[in-house]
């Protein structure tokens, strides 16, 4: 560990003292939080931005990353969902998701979850955590007509148990996104700038309709999870998305506000795109099917759906992705015979 100063006197380890990481060390610039249990791995970099504020950085690739602690209070957390889903398991057995483009601000120490997971196994995101009383003097001095209260921000969005949920729209994305492509040269002053800029988007939206945060029972969930299973195992089947339902003893729109809810995408479109990967392999590797036959396989009856569906997953038409694709093998070819 390097650094001048110990561990446990930034905020992320006072907010949750309780959780056990594999390891944590000091950088010049962060202090990076590595995760490891059975389901996989994961790491959060967490840096500085004023006085009780700090960014987070999460990059998780594994099934879940919960451990049952008691997280502080006096804490408010603001997080973005950059790829993934985040599964929250609420008090009452309902399940919810933080998917892609979407923001959740929520009080670790008030609105504690049962369980969590990462039900495509890939979490990537950002989390800005804000200790209010250290955070709140600090911007009083820092921006001091800004009209950023942070007590009373906390009070509005996060006195209930409901996370405070604000779905995908152009305005967090505009807030977002350039802060996970930061120079370091400037970090320290636009994460500080991004971050005033969030706090008062917030504050303008305290007051604002909150989205509703979507509820499935356990057993819608685990139902789509084995929709999607079988998707990945079987893309080419035949069926519908009413016979899925049926098969998976769920209703038929229960499945398609939760698959898009864990996925982020309808199943509609996760179906399209793993028929075109299909597709696509067989493009490379069969050469004697014809592409009206690979059509046919993938379960399109009429060639030409086949082809503009193809162009839109893969951004060319069959004929050109197989051409392309043969003579890159021919190519390998000819320099293996060369080097023999």
């Amino acid at each position: 560990m390097t650094g001048g100063k110990r561990l446990e006197e930034y905020p992320y380890d006072r907010a949750f003292s309780e959780y056990g990481y594999s390891e944590k060390v000091r950088e010049d610039a962060c202090t990076l939080y590595r995760i490891e249990n059975a389901s996989g791995t994961g790491v959060l970099r967490c840096y500085d931005v004023f006085p009780g504020a700090q960014i987070i950085y999460n990059d998780l690739h594994m099934g879940t990353c919960f451990q049952k602690i008691h997280a502080a209070q006096g804490f408010l957390q603001i997080n973005h969902c950059r790829e993934g889903s985040f599964e929250l398991e609420l008090q009452n057995g309902m399940v919810s998701f933080l998917t892609e483009g979407d923001v959740a601000v929520n009080a670790p120490g008030i609105q504690q979850i049962a369980n969590s997971r990462l039900p495509t196994g890939r979490y990537m995101g950002v989390a800005i955590l804000l200790e209010l009383a250290t955070a709140g003097r600090a911007l009083d001095i820092l921006l001091p007509n800004s009209g950023i209260n942070l007590p009373r921000l906390s009070e509005k969005l996060c006195s209930g148990r409901e996370l405070f949920l604000l779905r995908a729209r152009p305005e967090i994305e505009h807030i977002f996104s350039e802060l996970y492509h930061v120079d370091d040269r400037i970090r320290d002053t636009y994460t500080f700038l991004k971050t005033a800029e969030l706090l008062l988007f917030l504050t303008l939206a305290e007051n604002a309709r909150r989205d509703p945060l979507p509820r499935f029972s356990r057993q819608v969930v685990e139902a789509t999870k084995g929709v999607c299973a079988y998707l990945l195992k079987e893309p080419c089947s035949k069926t519908t998305i009413c016979a899925l339902a049926g098969r998976f003893h769920i209703a038929d729109t229960s499945l398609r506000e939760c698959f898009k809810s864990i996925y982020g995408q309808p199943i509609g479109a996760f179906i399209r795109v793993q028929r075109m990967k299909r597709a696509a392999a067989m493009l490379r590797s069969e050469d004697e099917l014809s592409i009206g036959q690979i059509a046919q396989m993938t379960g399109y009856e009429n060639q030409s759906k086949f082809a503009a569906a193809f162009k839109t997953v893969l951004g060319e038409s069959p004929l050109t992705y197989r051409h392309r694709h043969v003579s890159r093998n021919d190519k390998l070819e000819q320099k293996i015979d060369v080097s023999e």
